[in-house]
C-alpha cells in the first residue's frame, strides 16, 4: 500500500460540503466522501467538550490529529475518508451549520459568524496533514483497522459494517439508524444508541435468535450483495406489531430478543387483554425481580416462576426463623444444622404470598425438595 502526504486548508476541505440527513456525506469540492459505508455515525452531537476543543485547537493554530483519504476505486468520489470524519464533520458544523460556539480567552463566546473577518481567514487557511492511502480493499480494511486502535473504538456492529459494506448495510442503516426516521420506532423495544448502531445489532439477534458474532456476521455475509433491507424492516415490523398486541409498553421490553419469543410463540393464540393484564400486574410486583423475564413467563402459560428470578428470603429473616422454630423444620420436626437450613414461604408466591418474616419458614433439605408449589 502507497501513502501519500498531502496538506489541504480548511477552506478547501469543506467546500461543497453537503450532508442530505440519510448517511451521505460529501466535501472537498465534491471529492470526498466524508461517510463511506464503514464509517459510523457522527457521535459528537450534544459533546461540546470535544467540539470547542478542536476548533479552539484550529482557532489557536494548534496541530490536529493526522486525517486519513482512501483512494476510491469504483466510486463516484476520488477519495473516501478513511480516519477523521469526526473532526472534518465538526468543524464543518462550526462554519457551516453554525451549529454551536466556542469560548476564547477571556471567557469570550463567538460562533462561526462572530468572529472577526480576520480570524474567520486564518481558520479557513489553517493547513489540515492528509495522508492519501492507495491499495486493494483489504489493504485499505486492514490500515482502517490498524489507525482506528487507540481511538474511540468502533462497535461491534460498526466494525460488522465495516466489512460487510455494501448495499444491503446502506439500506439496513437507512431503516435502523437515521435520526428522526424509522428508527425512532424502535426505541420500545430495543436499548443502547442508535447512532452506535446498537439498534441495527439488535434486530439482527432477533433475526438470527442469537447474540453470537458469528451467527450476526454469517447473516450478513449471505446479504452483503443484496440491494436493499427491505425484508428485515419487514421482519421488524412483523414482530413489533405482535409485541403490540399482547403487552403494553414498558422499559423491560429493551432487553428481550423478541425474535426467539416470536419463533417460539409466534403461532400460538392468546387472549390479548388477558396477557396485557398479566403482565401489567407481574410489572407492578416487588417480588419479581427480573421484569424482563415477564413476558416470556405469561406466553408459556405462567409456568416456569424461575423466569422471574423472585425475590429469597435474606440470610438474616432465614436466621431470625430459625430461632424461632428452634432450630428445627417447621414441616417434619427433624433438627438442622443452621447452615442447611432452608429458607421457604408458608404461603407460595403463586398464591399471593409476600417474601417477609411473616410468611417465611425454616425447613431441612429433603422437606424443602418434596414441598409442591414455591413461593
Amino acid at each position: 500500500m502507497e501513502i501519500h502526504e498531502h496538506k489541504i486548508a480548511i477552506g478547501d476541505m469543506i467546500e461543497g460540503y453537503h450532508d442530505d440527513g440519510d448517511g451521505q456525506v460529501i466535501g472537498y469540492a465534491g471529492l470526498l466522501n466524508i461517510r463511506p459505508p464503514y464509517q459510523r455515525e457522527y457521535i459528537y452531537d450534544g459533546r461540546k467538550d470535544f467540539q470547542e476543543n478542536l476548533i479552539r485547537s484550529i482557532y489557536f493554530d494548534r496541530p490536529v490529529n493526522l486525517i486519513y483519504f482512501a483512494k476510491a476505486e469504483d466510486s463516484a468520489y476520488d477519495y473516501e475518508l478513511l480516519d477523521g470524519q469526526q473532526r472534518i464533520i465538526t468543524i464543518c458544523k462550526f462554519i457551516k451549520e453554525r451549529k454551536f460556539a466556542i469560548t476564547l480567552a477571556g471567557g469570550e463566546i463567538q460562533y462561526w459568524q462572530g468572529l472577526s473577518a480576520k480570524d474567520q481567514r486564518r481558520i479557513l487557511e489553517y493547513k489540515l496533514h492528509v495522508h492519501v492511502c492507495e491499495g486493494d480493499a483489504d489493504e485499505l480494511m486492514r490500515w482502517f483497522k490498524t489507525i482506528n486502535t487507540g481511538a474511540k473504538e468502533l462497535s461491534d456492529q460498526e466494525l460488522r459494517n465495516s466489512i460487510y459494506n455494501g448495499p444491503w448495510v446502506t439500506d439496513a442503516k437507512h431503516y435502523f439508524t437515521k435520526k428522526g426516521g424509522q428508527a425512532e420506532l424502535c426505541k420500545t423495544y430495543m436499548g443502547g444508541r442508535r447512532d452506535r448502531q446498537d439498534h441495527l445489532e439488535r434486530i439482527l439477534q432477533w433475526v438470527t435468535g442469537s447474540a453470537r458474532d458469528h451467527d450476526i456476521r454469517s447473516y450478513m455475509a449471505k446479504r452483503k450483495k443484496d440491494k436493499d433491507a427491505k425484508r428485515l424492516w419487514t421482519y421488524f415490523g412483523e414482530v413489533k406489531d405482535w409485541i403490540d398486541r399482547l403487552f403494553n409498553a414498558h422499559r423491560a421490553m429493551k432487553q428481550v430478543n423478541w425474535g426467539v419469543l416470536h419463533r417460539k410463540y409466534g403461532d400460538r393464540e392468546y387472549d390479548a387483554e388477558h396477557t396485557r393484564t398479566v403482565a401489567t400486574k407481574l410489572m407492578n410486583d416487588d417480588e419479581v425481580q427480573k421484569k424482563s423475564g415477564v413476558y416470556e413467563y405469561v406466553l408459556g402459560g405462567q409456568v416456569t416462576e424461575s423466569l422471574l428470578n423472585l425475590r429469597t428470603f435474606d440470610d438474616k429473616v432465614k436466621f431470625k426463623v430459625y430461632a424461632k422454630q428452634d432450630g428445627k423444620c417447621n414441616r417434619c420436626g427433624a433438627e438442622i444444622k443452621k447452615h442447611e437450613a432452608h429458607a421457604d414461604h408458608i404461603k407460595p408466591w403463586s398464591k399471593g404470598g409476600k417474601t417477609d418474616e411473616e410468611n417465611c419458614q425454616v425447613l431441612c433439605a429433603p422437606c424443602n425438595l418434596h414441598k409442591g408449589a414455591r413461593g
